[in-house]
């Protein structure tokens, strides 16, 4: 009897670790706007539609107020097995930025002033911008925010 309390605390455990925890892995992060700071820049995250996160699998979150701001962020730090979140413009959702249609214009006014917006699909991006501005992908966007630094 006792060897079957122990493989059910170990079991217990173990679900929870891998399952369980508050702030998954594969789960949207949770910002406290108008608290929370941002990580690269400490200014407080106000507006969730410009948010944008990085969940480590050791349960690390860093959180940002403007894509821009991820991306200096990730330039800097060596990261190991993560996933990057974006608040989606016009839904206020978080999106996994890999799945993430993109919208950059430094006349577009976000937080830290990089004019970066990020939209569940095409779909969603308003024809005013569709038609002024180019679509891309977080890859793309990382890639010009490095290359104009440089």
């Amino acid at each position: 009897m006792r060897g079957w309390n122990i493989l059910t605390v170990i079991l217990i455990i173990a679900a929870g670790y891998f399952n369980c925890s508050p702030d998954n892995f594969n789960e949207a992060p949770k910002v406290l706007y108008g608290q929370d700071p941002c990580a690269e820049c400490y200014m407080i995250i106000n507006e969730k539609r410009f948010a944008a996160a990085i969940k480590t699998r050791e349960g690390e979150t860093f959180r940002f107020d403007d894509v821009g701001c991820l991306v200096n962020f990730m330039n800097k730090n060596e990261l190991k097995d993560y996933r990057v979140w974006v608040a989606g413009f016009a839904s206020e959702q978080w999106l996994p930025a890999e799945k993430a249609d993109f919208i950059l214009n430094k006349n577009i006014t976000t937080p830290m002033g990089f004019g970066i917006l990020a939209f569940a699909d095409e779909s969603q991006i308003p024809d005013s911008l569709k038609l002024r501005y180019q679509t891309m992908t977080f890859a793309e966007i990382a890639e010009k925010i490095v290359n104009s630094k440089n």
